[in-house]
Order: C-alpha cells, then structure tokens, then sequence
C-alpha cells in the first residue's frame, strides 16, 4: 500500500466549500485522482486545504469519494481507501462537527489523525461500540489479526474476524494475506497510516 495526498487545492489559501458550482468542480477533480491511481491506494485529504465548509461541501470532498471507494470495493474488488490528516478539535473552520453530521446522516465513517493521535468520525454501525474498540484496536497497534483481537479483547473468532471484516469493506483498514509458518493463510488488518 502506497498514500497518495488528494490535492484539492492549488492555492496557499484554505479553499472554500460553500458554493455548488464550485463544490461540483472539486468532486469531479477528487474522483479523477481517485480514479486514475492503482488499486491498494490509501488517500490522504490534509484538512489544512479546506477552509468554510458546509454540509454540502463535506458531502461532495468527503462522502461521496468514500461512497465511491465503498461501491468499487464491492463492485469490483478495487482496493482504495481515504483518511483525514491535520483535523483539529479546535479547528476554526469546525470541520469535525460537519464532517460527523454529514457523514451519519450518509451512515459512513472516516478516520481523522492529528499528529499521532486518531479519532473515529461518523456513523460506524453494527454494534457500535463493539466495532469501535476493534477499530481502535488496529489504530492502537497498527496491525492485528482475528486471532490477536479474541486474545485482547475477549471476542469470539468468528465474531473477531466478522468485525474486522466490516471494517475493512467501510474502507477504515486495510488487509494483506499471509502464509502463516506452519501452512495455511490468514489476514493481518492495518491502519491506513
């Protein structure tokens, strides 16, 4: 897996979601970047591009490049995948709290990180705080598998793998096969960064 920054803006200036001529624009130009890079792609949207934003905005820079990623996912196995960079709690623009409305009304979810730290926006579904830990999981140590999941977290294997396996297809981590040393295979789940 390669990141590959989604450029959305040329200028020095924050760009502003507001208008939808313009928002159509920024969508068309999202999707073509998305479009035209190989599968196993993680995209990362530096939120210092963005200025005011409303729901609309959000809608067309955010949840519908997710939705996009989601249909190709299940239509044709394309592998592409999308976290926020440089979301501050204290942003100006208050980005995290449209971005959460927008994206439960949209029932999608996203991972935002600000330097080390990470935070889970939007609507996870399933059982929520059950998939959330699992989530947070991943992100806590970068990489797991089913087996280290039941091992920490108490869940059964079978459950263990069925979360992991929704959070993969909500494009929130990623997956590799492995050849396990005494035969067989398994998958180890990563965090998009």
């Amino acid at each position: 897996m390669h990141i590959i920054d989604l450029k959305i803006n040329d200028s020095q200036e924050p760009l502003k979601l507001l208008s939808r001529p313009k928002l159509k624009q920024v969508n068309y130009e999202i999707i073509n970047q998305i479009k035209n890079t190989p599968s196993k792609t993680i995209f990362r949207l530096d939120m210092t591009q963005i200025g005011d934003s409303n729901a609309s905005g959000i809608d067309e820079v955010i949840a519908k490049p997710l939705k996009w990623m989601i249909e190709q996912f299940q239509e044709n196995k394309i592998e592409k995948f999308l976290f926020l960079d440089n979301l501050s709690p204290e942003d100006e623009y208050d980005h995290e709290y449209n971005i959460e409305s927008t994206l439960n009304i949209e029932e999608l979810c996203i991972v935002a990180k600000s330097s080390d730290l990470y935070t889970i926006i939007g609507y996870i579904g399933g059982t929520k705080e059950s998939l959330k830990e699992i989530l947070a999981f991943v992100y806590d140590h970068k990489q797991v598998t089913a087996r280290d999941v039941m091992d920490n977290l108490g869940k059964k294997l079978n459950t263990a793998s069925t979360q992991l396996s929704k959070l993969y297809a909500k494009r929130l981590i990623y997956r590799e096969e492995v050849q396990m040393p005494e035969g067989g295979r398994q998958f180890v789940y990563k965090s998009l960064f």
